[in-house]
């Protein structure tokens, strides 16, 4: 009986003495306070095309547009374009233009790295010789 009443004390601590956090998590050091937008516009037609843009008073400003593509049959997806600029914590201007359709998204601005000029031929070159089995290699 005494064996038992050990056990269950020894395993009913273990329940109530369960490890807590050694700290909380760490709230952000400084918050921003909110930015009045100076201007928005946005617009959906019926044909699922779109746009929207905004500017804030901290000088941020965002465009977009796109339009419904139907790539195949059964296929279809928005085809969109933008820019958006802002003011980073160093004080530059940051602009950044894109667009994504079916090749995915494209990025430039430039404070962002381009891509390597022999990545850039090998993936054209990729692209112009698709695999197919007729001109898979056999390995070992």
């Amino acid at each position: 009986m005494l064996s038992h009443l050990i056990v269950f004390l020894l395993s009913s601590s273990a329940v109530f003495t369960a490890p807590t956090p050694t700290s909380a998590p760490s709230e952000p050091k400084t918050k921003s306070p909110p930015v009045e937008i100076i201007t928005m516009e946005s617009e959906l037609l019926p044909d699922g095309s779109f746009h929207y843009s905004f500017e804030g008073a901290d000088g941020t400003k965002a465009r977009q547009e796109g339009t419904l593509k139907y790539f195949d049959e059964k296929n279809a997806g928005e085809v969109v374009k933008g820019s958006y600029e802002y003011v980073g914590d160093d004080g530059k201007l940051y602009a950044v233009s894109y667009y994504a359709d079916e090749t995915g998204f494209h990025a430039e601005g430039d404070h962002i790295p381009k891509i390597p000029e022999v990545i850039a031929k090998a993936l054209v070159w990729s692209a112009e010789h698709p695999y197919t089995e007729d001109n898979a290699v056999e390995t070992a």
